[in-house]
């Protein structure tokens, strides 16, 4: 199946099936088959991937899951957390801004949010909160936005450097 060949040795192979299950993941329908098919572990693999173009459709796929909330589940228990955190670091804007958008939704679950602390998403998002792109900034201090409705998360924010970025966006002109 597409979601085994993302894993496949051949690199021309993985970025092809990763291509069309990003392409599938458009409906709610296509995640419960993906996810029931071991889709996960290959989500990780190529988000992994030093080959851009995998890169990219591992950050889409990430994005079109992340909106539903039975998804969180699984990503944070399989640890998709670490592999989506890597991909927000990866210097394509295009990567950026999906993988981002992604770490928003998860960062909304009052589940999660205390992991997604501890995991290095705070510490990313206050790194993306930094970046020149205006829609990087939204999504980062949105997600630290998030996070700050926890109180076990609230401290952290401060000690890890979170308060310079929001201020720092909050003083932009207005778009």
């Amino acid at each position: 199946t597409l979601v085994y060949l993302m894993r496949s040795k051949h690199l021309s192979v993985h970025r092809e099936a990763s291509r069309a299950v990003s392409n599938i993941m458009s409906t709610e329908a296509a995640h419960a088959v993906v996810l029931e098919e071991d889709g996960l572990r290959s989500l990780f693999f190529i988000a992994r991937s030093q080959d851009n173009e995998c890169q990219y459709n591992s950050s889409l796929i990430y994005r079109k899951l992340s909106p539903n909330l039975v998804n969180h589940d699984l990503i944070i228990a399989k640890g998709g957390l670490q592999p989506l955190i890597g991909l927000v670091q990866i210097r394509d804007v295009r990567i950026q801004r999906l993988a981002c958008v992604a770490l928003w939704y998860l960062s909304s679950n009052k589940d999660h949010k205390v992991t997604f602390a501890q995991e290095g998403g705070l510490r990313s998002m206050i790194a993306v909160a930094r970046e020149e792109d205006r829609e990087l900034q939204i999504f980062a201090t949105g997600a630290i936005r998030h996070l700050s409705l926890n109180s076990r998360v609230k401290r952290p924010i401060v000690d890890e450097g979170g308060l310079g970025p929001l201020f720092e966006c909050s003083l932009v002109d207005p778009l």
